[in-house]
């Protein structure tokens, strides 16, 4: 740990407070990207994603062929999680917002090509594929 490092952690403990779901599945909303977390051979994996929330859904595009559909391919309706968050280190102030549900491929034509538009993938390759997470239960906490 550096010197910086060491006055990041003499600041003041922050409290938290507990968001309502509709609020952390807004903050979800106006983050570029989160984190996916699923099960790839019988591990706990995650990926970073950047998404849109649409019509109370998480959506994003993703590599047919890699982690992701992957590890939800053997499964229907698997369970996964979503988390973005935004902490500034030096203040300790921010939000962290959680989102899990079953993870569906999009597959109605009209979807896939308003995803094809609306996300524009940040890794390079082919990102054919559109998951769509129905959160059942969206939770977040604020730190003030």
């Amino acid at each position: 740990m550096g010197p910086e490092s060491a006055r990041e952690d003499e600041g003041e403990p922050r409290h938290t407070r507990e968001l309502p779901s509709a609020e952390a599945l807004r903050l979800l909303a106006g983050a570029s990207y989160g984190r996916i977390v699923f099960t790839l051979d019988a591990t706990p994996t995650l990926r970073v994603v950047n998404h849109v929330v649409d019509d109370g859904r998480i959506v994003f595009r993703t590599h047919p062929a890699g982690g992701i559909a992957a590890g939800l391919a053997p499964f229907e309706n698997a369970v996964v999680a979503f988390e973005a968050d935004q902490i500034d280190a030096a203040t300790r102030l921010g939000w962290t917002a959680i989102a899990t549900g079953p993870a569906r491929p999009v597959t109605d034509v009209d979807e896939l090509v308003k995803y094809t538009r609306l996300l524009a993938p940040w890794a390079a390759g082919p990102r054919h594929a559109v998951i769509a997470i129905e959160p059942r239960t969206v939770t977040g906490m604020r730190l003030e």
